[in-house]
């Protein structure tokens, strides 16, 4: 027996910790799918691929409708790219140039880039060294009306990622 400790300290201390051991969560593997915009609306997934040692980038988007299906996909090379964050960017703002071309206007559009998605759905003004593309982006948004901006898991971009690799 250890000092400063009787046996039902110790006896409390097991069951403690067989009860911690109970609550550690079990890894569940989670399918993710795309989900579909609200009714008579459209959703623009987007991607791109950065490759740090040649700094290439590519890029790819979808735009559906409401029952999923494609309206139009596209993939494109970037040029200019220094990081994977500028890649997202010029990504989203070229899918928004095309949107526009195509009067089609996204209500949702979903990204992989927590970074990027943060900067679009952040109000205050950008002094980043990409703050140039995130004021074009704004200024889209503005004309083609406002759409929500979330970023999601790969496997609920997985189209647009899969274009994105095509043109590395």
């Amino acid at each position: 027996m250890e000092a400063g400790f009787s046996i039902s300290s110790k006896k409390s201390s097991v069951q403690v910790l067989q009860k911690k051991q109970e609550w550690v969560p079990k890894q569940k593997t989670v399918n993710m799918v795309w989900k579909p915009p609200i009714q008579g609306k459209s959703k623009l997934n987007f991607d791109a691929s950065f490759i740090q040692e040649t700094n290439h980038a590519s890029m790819g988007g979808v735009i559906r409708d409401d029952k999923g299906q494609e309206i139009w996909a596209m993939a494109e090379r970037l040029t200019n790219c220094e990081d994977a964050e500028e890649a997202e960017a010029k990504a989203l703002l070229r899918c928004l140039q095309i949107c526009a071309d195509k009067n089609v206007m996204p209500s949702e559009i979903e990204t992989d880039s927590s970074a990027v998605c943060s900067a679009v759905n952040d109000q205050t003004r950008n002094l980043s060294k990409l703050c140039y593309l995130y004021r074009d982006i704004q200024r889209f948004r503005e004309a083609l009306g406002c759409f929500t901006m979330s970023c999601v898991k790969r496997d609920c971009n997985s189209g647009s990622h899969e274009l994105a690799k095509c043109n590395r």
